[in-house]
């Protein structure tokens, strides 16, 4: 939060200029402009000639991310990926975006976006906020998951008119160059009163979590009390287990680093060293910084790069970019090549827009501080070492079931679940497939990567459902599962009788009905039915009798429903045999014992 001047103070120090109060709002302008749509995400992995969007065709040492009109993109100055296609697209599910935001990328090739999704509006007083999601991806542009991480309370009430405590979603993101950690900065609108009345402020609180979502752990600025109100911008990884952040207020910024396992912070240089915004959005790789902030000479937006030995001294100042179009144009998102000898940044108007030519992401040598566009209308660019075409990938993923265990069930529905990997590109979707007999059939759309199970209701009593699974890669090979069977059985009301047989009912019963008898050699008879595989539902008792099975008039087992305590609802299977089309009978073997069969289970698998 910004402080206002001490009332103590005889002369009224100057006003924060324009340029350096957008500096601070920086990521809220954005989105409270955008307009408020939902899309999903889907995948893309085209590949276009850079000379469409770009003002050069360098080739680029590893990938520049960026976003350009609702979407993300990748370059390396000769070609680019479309990884996005569906910005603005409304989403069913409320986890769409209007825009895909912030994109960065591991050196290994997972790319971390924003997906901004449509505006949540508070009860109490009617204002509207963003929410955000974090989407994985991996280098072919296939979603591996979807991460909605906290995102804070809405405070709520106003001071003086102004909108107040009103989160506006993630700002940015940034995965760490292992590919094991994601980055996160939470805006909020904040109101303040001082010396020159009441103004809107920005504050914001930066989280880090795991890739997939888990551990969320706030950086501590050192006051050892996380709040919202902190106004650490997470800025890029200086390394898999170091974190950049700025901190300030107006009038001084600092970097501040903050380090794994428990993200506490020591600061680097900072307002005792310098006194200017010099020091905003820090990127660091190879011993060169490049940062955000004022001219020393002008109140004029530049991008500075540095030197850097280490973090036990204050970097060496090298060089500094203006912006050649306007005074008035911001600089943003710097961030450099593996080796560090250039970096990108973005220029765009004081709004967050882009609205002159010549405005977009820009090449920036960091000895000289020349600079060339490279694509016109973009923003949010991020460099990374990976490569912008995966490696081929001609290996196709593995895939098992897991579930169904049982060859039959009592009930109509049944869980299905599987495992499944891939060496190369990741897996990018499973497609769950059924069978009674036929042809297979999809059973609803595709899942994603993380999904590894299924619920499969509405099974027929007297049919087999086997199932199966298809994984498809990032690289489009596929892979399909081996089958799992399960049936269900026939109840027992579709059963002949012989004589000796009553029908009863019950809740406890399969289906609600059993037919019951104490006469030996009393039957229950099926017609032809396709099988390998036969047994009876019935109930066990320590009085309960045997039943003998046969298939085309021939026994093919014994089946004893005696059991120490009393069992409705047991399936008792025979072991498998060659598959054959026959008649089938049930026929009891005892003698003034209680039979009571619910149903006859005929596996047609």
């Amino acid at each position: 939060m910004y402080a206002a001047a001490p009332a103590a103070s005889l002369e009224a120090p100057s006003l924060p200029t324009l340029p350096e109060t957008l500096m601070r709002v920086r990521h809220l302008l954005p989105l409270l402009l955008s307009p408020v749509l939902a899309p999903l995400l889907a995948v893309a992995g085209t590949t276009v000639t850079a000379a469409s969007a770009s003002a050069t065709t360098t080739a680029l040492d590893g990938t520049v991310l960026y976003h350009l009109g609702d979407d993300v993109y990748a370059t390396n100055g000769t070609s680019t990926r479309r990884l996005t296609t569906d910005g603005s697209t409304p989403a069913a599910d409320g986890t769409g975006s209007t825009s895909y935001l912030y994109p960065s990328e591991s050196d290994d090739g997972t790319v971390v976006v924003v997906a901004r999704n449509q505006d949540k509006v508070n009860a109490s007083d009617g204002q509207h906020y963003l929410r955000g999601f974090l989407w994985i991806l991996n280098a072919y542009g296939h979603v591996v998951r979807k991460i909605n991480p906290p995102q804070y309370a809405y405070n709520g009430g106003t001071t003086c008119g102004m909108p107040n405590n009103a989160p506006q979603g993630i700002a940015n993101a940034h995965v760490s160059p292992d590919g094991k950690h994601i980055a996160y900065t939470i805006s909020e609108l904040i109101e303040v009163w001082g010396l020159y009345g009441c103004y809107v402020d920005t504050a914001y609180r930066t989280t880090v979590v795991n890739i997939d979502g888990s551990n969320p752990v706030p950086v501590d600025d050192g006051s050892g009390t996380a709040t919202m109100n902190e106004s650490l911008d997470a800025g890029q990884w200086a390394g898999s287990s170091t974190l950049l952040v700025d901190r300030g207020d107006f009038g001084s910024v600092e970097v501040y680093r903050a380090s794994l396992p428990d993200l506490s912070g020591t600061a680097w240089f900072g307002p005792s060293s310098y006194i200017d915004t010099a020091y905003m959005q820090p990127a660091l790789r190879n011993g060169t910084l490049a940062t955000i902030g004022l001219s020393e000479s002008a109140s004029t937006n530049v991008i500075r790069t540095w030197s850097s030995s280490g973090y036990g001294s204050d970097p060496t100042y090298r060089c500094e970019h203006a912006s050649p179009i306007s005074s008035s144009d911001g600089l943003y998102d710097p961030s450099l090549s593996p080796d560090g000898s250039h970096a990108t940044f973005e220029d765009t108007d004081s709004g967050g827009g882009i609205t002159k030519s010549g405005q977009g992401v820009y090449v920036l040598d960091t000895q000289t501080c020349a600079a060339t566009l490279l694509v016109e209308g973009a923003d949010d660019a991020f460099w990374s070492p990976a490569p912008i075409d995966p490696p081929a990938d001609t290996s196709a993923p593995t895939v098992s079931l897991t579930a169904p265990t049982a060859a039959a069930t009592v009930a109509t529905s049944t869980v299905v679940r599987w495992q499944g990997s891939d060496t190369g590109t990741g897996m990018a979707s499973y497609q769950l497939q059924a069978s009674t007999g036929g042809a297979w059939a999809n059973l609803g759309a595709a899942a994603g990567p993380s999904s590894m199970s299924a619920t499969v209701t509405g099974l027929t009593p007297g049919a087999t459902t086997c199932f199966r699974v298809v994984a498809t890669d990032g690289a489009a090979n596929t892979a399909t599962s081996g089958a799992r069977c399960t049936a269900v059985p026939l109840d027992d009301r579709s059963l002949a009788t012989s004589r000796g047989w009553r029908r009863t009912s019950g809740s406890g019963y399969f289906l609600g009905t059993a037919t019951r008898t104490t006469t030996r050699g009393a039957t229950l008879s099926h017609g032809t039915v396709r099988l390998d595989r036969v047994g009876v539902v019935a109930t066990t008792c320590p009085t309960c009798g045997t039943v003998g099975v046969y298939v085309g008039g021939r026994l093919v087992g014994r089946i004893s429903l005696v059991s120490s305590g009393t069992h409705n609802r047991v399936v008792k299977l025979l072991p498998s045999f060659t598959t054959r089309t026959a008649t089938v009978s049930v026929r009891v073997l005892t003698s003034g014992r209680l039979l009571a069969v619910d149903g006859l289970v005929a596996s047609q698998a």
